[in-house]
Parts: C-alpha cells; sequence; structure tokens
C-alpha cells in the first residue's frame, strides 16, 4: 500500500494561515496567562484519499501481541503506530473527513505516556457529529500531564476514513496547569462573557460550579448562534482516558475538550453544557449554560438528535469498568438539582424523549440510551436509577408549610409538580397543602381524577349522590371515580346512595380505592392477586371487609403500616392525611 509522510505541526502562526485558507476555524485566543493555553499538533493517519501514512503504520514491524490492546492482533489492526513523542498534553483525539465515518471493525485505541509510565489501551468510542457537514471524531481521551501517545485501530485499512488525523491538545510553555483555580477570582478579560450576572447564574456559583472562566483565559465569541429550549432532561456521559490526571490539570483538561470540539471539529464551542471532575470539581462548558433563564438550557453539541431540551453533564474519565467514586456521582447531583430546582422539574418524572428501542426514558439517562455507545460507562449508568431518586423533587417548595426536608417532601412535590393537587391559595399568594389535615373523600376523588390526567369525562345531569349536587365543587370528579367502580358510596337500602364528601377517607377504604384504581385505569391485573393465609397486619383480620385490597397494598409496598414490637399494624379506621396519600398515590405510579 502506498504511504505518504504527512506528520504535521501546527503552531498557532500556521493556524492562522490556515484560517486564511479555510480550513480552520479561528483559534481561541487564550490570553490570560493564568489559564491554559493550547497549541495543537495534529500527526496524520490517512491522506486525502484514505491511503496509510507512514505514521500510521510505524509500530507494526516493532510491536508484539502483548503491546496491543487485549484481544487484538498486529495482522488484524490497520493502524498500530509508533510511541510518538509530544510535548505535554491531557487530551488527545482522532478525527476524519466530514462525510466518511469508521466501520464497525474499526474500533480506536489509544494509550500515552504519563509520568508513572505507559497506560494500559483504552478504547476511544467515535462521535456523533451535530450536522452531516461536520468533520468526524472520537470522544476526547484525557489522561494526566502526558508526553507520548500510541494510536491503534482494528479492521481493514480499506475501511478507514479519508483524512485520519491523530489531534494533540499541547498545552504550550506558558501553559498553567498548576494553577488551582478555586483560588482565582474571575477578572474583566478572562472570557467573552462572564458568568455569574443572572440570578440563575449565581444561583450555580453558589452551588459550587466553576464559571467558564476558570478555564478560558478568553477564548474567542463562540461562532455559533446561541440557541436556549426548554428544559426537560439532563443526559449523562463520561469522556474516555486514563483517570489519573491530577486536579490541576483540570482546566487544561476542559480547554483541551474546548479546542478540540469547537476548533479542530468545527462546533464553535465545547459540547457540553456542564462537566465534573473526580475530585469533585464542578465546571460550566458551554458558554451560557450557566447564566440561562430558570426553565431552559442552551444547546449544546453533546447528543445528537437530542441537544434540545436536555442538558449534558460529562464526567471527566472513563468509568466503563472504573469506579466512578462520589466525587463524580455527587458532582452530577449537585449540577442537575440546581438546574432542575430552577426549571422545578421531578427528575422522577418522564423526560418525553424516548430510547434507540423506542422505550420512553427518565428525565436523567445516559448517552447509551439514545446512541450506540459505552458512555457514561457500566460503573456510571449503573447508578442512575439512584441518581434520578436522589435528585428527586425540585428543592423549591411549592406551599409555605411543606419546607425541604418535611416528612414525604418529595412526594408532595411530586403531587404538585403532576397538577394533582393546588393546595389552597392564601390572600398573599403563597400556598399551603396542609400536610396532616385529613384528606375529604371529595378531594380524594379529585386527586385520583387528575392523577389519571384529567380524561375527557361529562358528569350525568343527574347526581349518583343525594348528598351530592351537581353544582358541587368536585361533582364532576365524584361522578367519575363512581361510574368508573372505584368508589361505590353507601347503599342507603331505600334504591339511593350517599357519597358523604366531606367526610374523611378511612385508611381501609384509601386501600380500596387505590385497588380499584390500579384495577380501571392502570389496568393491572389485581385478580390475580392471592392474599396470604395470614395478614401482614396484626390489627386486620383475614375477614376484614377490605383485607384483599389491604394485603394487595402491602404486598406492592404501598403501605408499610407502623412497626409495633415485631409486628406491625395497619390502623384501617383511621383516617388518612395528606402527606400520607401522596405517598401512597406517588408509590402507585411509580412502583
Amino acid at each position: 500500500m502506498k504511504k505518504t509522510n504527512a506528520s504535521r505541526y501546527i503552531s498557532m502562526a500556521v493556524s492562522c494561515a490556515l484560517l486564511m485558507a479555510g480550513l480552520l476555524a479561528s483559534p481561541p485566543a487564550f490570553a490570560d496567562s493564568g489559564a491554559p493555553s493550547i497549541e495543537p499538533r495534529e500527526i496524520a493517519l490517512t491522506d486525502a484519499s484514505a491511503t496509510l501514512t507512514e505514521e500510521a503504520t510505524d509500530g507494526k514491524a516493532t510491536t508484539t501481541a502483548s503491546d496491543l490492546a487485549s484481544g487484538t492482533t498486529v495482522d488484524g489492526s490497520a493502524i498500530v503506530t509508533g510511541q510518538i513523542d509530544v510535548s505535554e498534553f491531557t487530551v488527545a483525539a482522532l478525527t476524519w473527513d466530514a462525510g466518511d465515518s469508521l466501520v464497525a471493525d474499526n474500533a480506536i485505541y489509544i494509550r500515552v505516556r504519563e509520568a508513572s509510565g505507559w497506560s494500559d489501551w483504552s478504547s476511544v468510542d467515535a462521535l456523533e457529529a451535530p450536522q452531516s457537514d461536520s468533520a468526524g471524531g472520537s470522544d476526547p481521551f484525557i489522561s494526566g500531564i502526558a508526553t507520548g501517545v500510541q494510536v491503534q485501530v482494528t479492521g481493514d485499512p480499506e475501511t478507514l476514513p479519508a483524512g485520519l488525523t491523530l489531534v494533540v491538545a499541547e498545552l504550550d510553555s506558558d501553559g498553567s496547569t498548576s494553577t488551582d483555580p478555586r483560588s482565582r477570582a474571575q477578572s474583566a478579560d478572562k472570557s467573552a462573557t462572564q458568568s455569574g450576572t443572572t440570578s440563575e447564574g449565581r444561583a450555580g456559583i453558589a452551588a459550587g460550579i466553576h464559571p467558564r472562566s476558570d478555564w478560558d483565559g478568553g477564548s474567542a465569541a463562540p461562532t455559533w448562534d446561541e440557541e436556549t429550549a426548554t428544559l426537560q432532561a439532563a443526559i449523562v456521559h463520561h469522556t474516555a482516558g486514563t483517570n489519573n490526571y491530577a486536579q490541576a490539570d483540570v482546566p487544561g483538561i476542559i480547554a483541551g475538550i474546548y479546542y478540540y470540539h469547537a476548533i479542530t471539529l468545527g462546533w464553535g464551542d465545547i459540547g457540553y453544557n456542564f462537566l465534573v471532575d473526580k475530585y469533585g470539581g464542578l465546571w460550566e462548558g458551554r458558554e451560557g449554560s450557566l447564566d440561562v433563564s430558570a426553565d431552559s438550557m442552551v444547546v449544546g453539541g453533546h447528543a445528537y438528535g437530542y441537544n434540545t431540551g436536555t442538558m449534558g453533564v460529562s464526567a471527566l474519565g472513563d468509568f466503563t469498568t472504573a469506579d466512578p467514586g462520589s466525587g463524580i456521582i455527587d458532582g452530577y447531583a449537585t449540577i442537575i438539582s440546581y438546574r432542575f430546582d430552577l426549571a422545578g422539574l421531578d427528575a422522577r418524572d418522564v423526560s418525553g424523549f424516548t430510547s434507540l428501542s423506542g422505550a420512553s426514558l427518565p428525565r436523567i439517562f445516559g448517552h447509551r440510551d439514545v446512541y450506540a455507545t459505552e458512555c457514561p460507562g457500566y460503573q456510571v449508568y449503573r447508578q442512575l436509577p439512584d441518581l434520578i431518586q436522589r435528585v428527586g423533587a425540585p428543592k423549591i417548595s411549592s406551599f409555605i408549610d411543606v419546607p425541604v426536608g418535611t416528612q414525604f417532601y418529595d412526594e408532595i412535590m411530586w403531587l404538585a409538580n403532576k397538577e394533582v393537587t393546588t393546595g389552597w391559595l392564601l390572600d398573599n399568594g403563597d400556598r399551603e397543602f396542609r400536610p396532616v389535615q385529613p384528606v375529604a373523600r371529595d378531594a380524594m376523588a379529585a386527586f385520583l381524577y387528575r392523577l389519571a390526567g384529567s380524561p375527557e369525562y361529562s358528569a350525568p345531569d343527574i347526581s349518583l349522590f343525594t348528598d351530592v349536587p351537581t353544582d358541587s365543587q368536585f361533582y364532576k370528579e365524584i361522578s367519575w371515580l363512581a361510574e368508573m367502580g372505584i368508589s361505590t358510596g353507601w347503599d342507603m337500602g331505600d334504591g339511593t346512595k350517599q357519597f358523604r364528601p366531606l367526610e374523611s377517607v378511612a385508611r381501609d377504604a384509601m386501600a380500596a380505592f387505590l385497588y380499584r384504581y390500579a384495577d380501571v385505569v392502570l389496568n393491572e391485573d389485581v385478580a390475580s392477586f392471592v392474599p396470604d393465609a395470614i395478614s401482614p397486619f396484626s390489627d386486620i383480620d383475614t375477614d376484614n371487609q377490605f383485607y384483599r385490597q389491604i394485603s394487595w397494598l402491602a404486598d406492592e409496598k404501598i403501605s408499610t403500616g407502623w412497626p409495633v414490637g415485631d409486628l406491625f399494624e395497619f390502623r384501617g379506621l383511621e383516617p388518612v392525611n395528606r402527606d400520607a396519600m401522596a405517598a401512597f398515590m406517588y408509590r402507585l405510579v411509580n412502583r
């Protein structure tokens, strides 16, 4: 196969020349000596006709099977570079020409020489291009300060894309990786736009998020038109690499990712809205992500087809097998909670987005749910259900009598966000939920009707109950409840029925309501449930009127009752308080 020698070192001066020729976007002007500066080095692995260069196969003759990525061979690899010496860097990646792509057999592996020696090989996924005319590229590979790099790409050389290039974001000799950004205040010349100028931005900085200026030393204004969209979900990512970086390396790593996304790939800015490092550092990424209005997010470039209405939060490192530790998971939770609280989003709701398989996605999901990738790594992905519960309801209470930390706070906020309850509006504009007030039967009817999505329904002209006039506040909801068979009321023996709307709902009746709701609204096969011969509650006999429904409630873990010694009591005749009702309905829907 023909080979060409195309190694090229691109200095900032050469970058400007290429810009004049239309080959590169405007390079960033990292003006602040206290922030990292990037000198990109590019090493061609295939040329414009997809022909391998000499550098692409320099390592084949001297590399043994033990020196390659696990499970690969020299003969099965299109590319095995030599061990390339470079100046200090923390970010590397592969790119290729727009309109071209890797095939399934072209797996990318990178390893680097850090202070401790050569790292293990890491698999690096391909990125999704935000538009069809964008250059192709891999995920950014990050590391501690490294001075050597080696690349392996498996598969047939004939399948490689044109313009396949190793990009190394070298730190220039005046870089400041030893500077801890946590000790630096913002100054007016660090970036085109200062973060924290809005109440939303100040709230983010108060939550511990580093503004963009702590890694961006004055890059040129973004070359994209900023778009915002109503925030609906957070997509969790990781990068790739060795996870061996030091805390002081982080600003340089983010600056390197910025250069790769914004300049090398031509995206105009870093793709992620926010980033998290393994030390628990929280960082603003794409410009405007801190200061955007409360219910919105700047449209990023992190998940093709899913950028609008989401925020991309990426951990620095590879967590396919490595434990992310509390720093990463706490960081995800802090950043997502900050923006979800502002937007009034409950993490436990569905997002409106669907996965590759067509499944409905929650408000927090992984990149792998919407693209064929390992991202955010199994060790992060397996913790997303816990992260969803941890973020939970927005920590801005809808009710003045339900402060954060109240028992069933999350469940009450979920009920409010679902518009199942509005509480009581006070003269001063505040609202009360009155959590320890018993639930009246008419209010229970309204709760269940709204929980069902307020379905279209026309109430009868003549009331089904003698004590519920047609002009009653919840006449429609009570009639719906009766016609659905969820409540039968009391047979008065003379052909009439009473609903007793202002009476409190007893716990045993609540069990019956939820059991029937699961049957007729959720379409669950409750009829197949077989209650135990021994009651789950010491105060509920097996011949109790609602024994079946109460047992089902316990079996579904909707109610656990009260522990009394080694036993549990249900207290079926006690009234259900409004806070407990919120918990019951939440558990019913979110089992």
